[in-house]
């Protein structure tokens, strides 16, 4: 047989596609796969390298989210899969091309691995992040109006300024975060109440309960190093507590792609240089370096800080609920 068919996406592109679909719900935004790269960036100068002008000719983005069916507009932001072929050094060479691509059209770009795909009691990563993007188009601008005119009156009656900024009471993406958290973080929470009567931050209680204590100081960061991204970190030291008696300690890890490397030059990927002294000359200059090779362009509402952080505290209520279940089974 001279030809045969094939289908549009593999196995691993196809459950991102469906949980796409099931963040964007019922509204008017539309995922499209293997879209070619020259249907959405057009070259207006010639200063594109030569793999970046052949990515722009023959490649593809995985998935495309355009505003609406009739795709008039272009792309609110792309979506690549990393599968482990993704390592290969080849491959690594055209997305940091693709990268480069993207950040010169300031089209933000969502890099997702098989971790992402992995349910989370009823809802994937992926699933939340286009979930917070449908959300954040709806109400951002009235959230921005809200806030302005709030602004304006605390002004005119004489109210300090700085006091107010510092609140973060009118910051609209704060206040945006907390009107979106994590849902299955409030489900799990609730489940380790009723089970074992261990409270959480969610459901607070006296201190003489179970409780499970997670570290606010929990960092987040792009420190961890990938072949074509950084990575937002956010760690957490937990302890599961009966009154003042730590009973168990653990700690609690989440991360998601946060820098795009955008240039396969200087010590993107690399280690730093050894010296104790972070202000010395040549660890600055890698930092300088470092930091030029990378680009943040986050899908609207997808701030992996954010995302990380959510995580993180059910990753720690997930494993509290392990370990407390079997300490259960076992008295």
């Amino acid at each position: 047989m001279p030809v045969r068919l094939r289908p549009l996406t593999n196995r691993s592109e196809a459950v991102v596609s469906e949980q796409l679909h099931v963040g964007l719900g019922e509204s008017e935004w539309r995922v499209v796969p293997q879209v070619a790269i020259r249907e959405v960036i057009r070259p207006i100068d010639d200063k594109l390298t030569p793999p970046e002008l052949r990515l722009l000719e023959y490649g593809h983005f995985d998935f495309a989210v355009y505003a609406s069916r009739r795709f008039d507009t272009p792309p609110a932001f792309v979506v690549e899969f990393d599968g482990p072929y993704h390592a290969a050094n080849d491959v690594v060479d055209r997305d940091i091309a693709k990268n480069r691509l993207c950040d010169r059209a300031a089209l933000p770009l969502l890099r997702l691995s098989q971790e992402d795909l992995t349910p989370l009691e009823q809802r994937t990563v992926i699933a939340w992040i286009a979930e917070r993007f449908v959300a954040r188009q709806r109400e951002m601008p009235n959230l921005e109006v809200w806030a302005q005119s709030e602004l304006e009156r605390l002004a005119a009656e004489g109210a300090d300024m700085d006091e107010v900024v510092e609140s973060l009471n009118y910051d609209t993406s704060v206040i945006f975060d907390l009107d979106h958290p994590f849902p299955e973080n409030m489900e799990i929470a609730h489940r380790l109440l009723d089970r074992y009567a261990l409270r959480t931050l969610y459901v607070p209680g006296p201190a003489d309960d179970h409780s499970l204590c997670l570290d606010d100081g929990g960092w987040s960061s792009g420190s961890e190093n990938g072949l074509v991204s950084e990575f937002a970190v956010c760690e957490r030291r937990c302890e599961i507590r009966r009154g003042g008696e730590v009973l168990h300690a653990f700690v609690a890890k989440s991360r998601m792609a946060w820098g795009h490397k955008i240039r396969h030059s200087g010590p993107a990927g690399g280690e730093p240089p050894r010296t104790a002294d972070l202000w010395a000359g040549e660890y600055m200059d890698w930092v300088i370096r470092r930091v030029e090779d990378l680009s943040s362009r986050y899908v609207p509402g997808a701030d992996p800080h954010d995302i990380t952080e959510a995580i993180s505290q059910y990753n720690a209520m997930r494993y509290a609920e392990r370990w407390i279940g079997g300490a259960y089974r076992s008295s």
